[in-house]
Parts: C-alpha cells; structure tokens; sequence
C-alpha cells in the first residue's frame, strides 16, 4: 500500500510538472505515469522487499537471502538502481534511435495545414476525453 501511494502521489506531481512544460509534448500521460511510476515502483520494491514474501525471487545466485532496505539489506536496493539505470538508458536509446527513423521516413508531425482539415484535433479529443 505504501508503495502505491507513493507511486499515486509521484505521477500525479510528474503529471502537473510535465504539463506546465511547453517543449514536452506527451498528451497522454505515458512518460510521467510509466516511466516515473516504474522507476519509483522497481526502487520501492529494494526498500520494501523482505525474502519470506517472495523466497523464489530474493535468492542470490549463492543462496543468500534478498531483504530490502528497510530490513537491513542495501544489495537489493543497488540492484534495482541498476536495472532502473539500465532500463533508463535502453530505452532512451531504443526511442531515440525509433524517432530518428520514423522522422526521416514519414515524418513526425503532421503539418498544421493538414491537421484540422484531416480531423486530427477530433480524433484526438474522442480518444483522450471519450466520445
């Protein structure tokens, strides 16, 4: 429950912050919502862990116990830096390499010109605000 409030509360703020940005075009939510949501979920998850939940997941390749932080385990917590840091960086990557492509081929935005006459602006609005 913690970690859920926690992770409510913090894409409310990444909300509100990424939508006062005017360079930041995500109309949906997706980056504030999954990404800091995520991020805050899988490093919550190395605070809060204790081994007797989850004895399959929190073993060690040398069969040590996986605790979080709060019990006294700072291993797990490292490790979930990483994969988040690891995560972070793929995917910045990945996207980056994606709209490099998709903009020298189709392009990324349609022009303003074709917008209102396509109907984009009310397609937008049916799937962001419902019919």
């Amino acid at each position: 429950m913690v970690i859920g409030a926690a992770a409510g509360a913090v894409c409310h703020l990444a909300v509100k912050w990424a939508s006062n940005r005017k360079r930041f075009d995500d109309s949906f939510g997706v980056w504030p919502c999954h990404s800091v949501g995520g991020a805050l979920g899988m490093l919550l998850v190395g605070v809060f862990a204790h081994y007797t939940i989850n004895p399959t997941g929190l073993t060690a390749q040398d069969g040590s116990h996986l605790n979080g932080l709060i019990f006294g385990d700072a291993s797990l917590l490292l490790y979930q830096v990483i994969a988040v840091l690891a995560t972070v960086s793929f995917t910045m990557v990945v996207t980056y390499g994606l709209a490099l492509f998709v903009r020298r081929t189709v392009g990324l935005r349609v022009p303003e010109d074709q917008e209102d006459s396509l109907g984009l602006d009310l397609g937008f609005d049916a799937a962001a605000f419902g019919p």
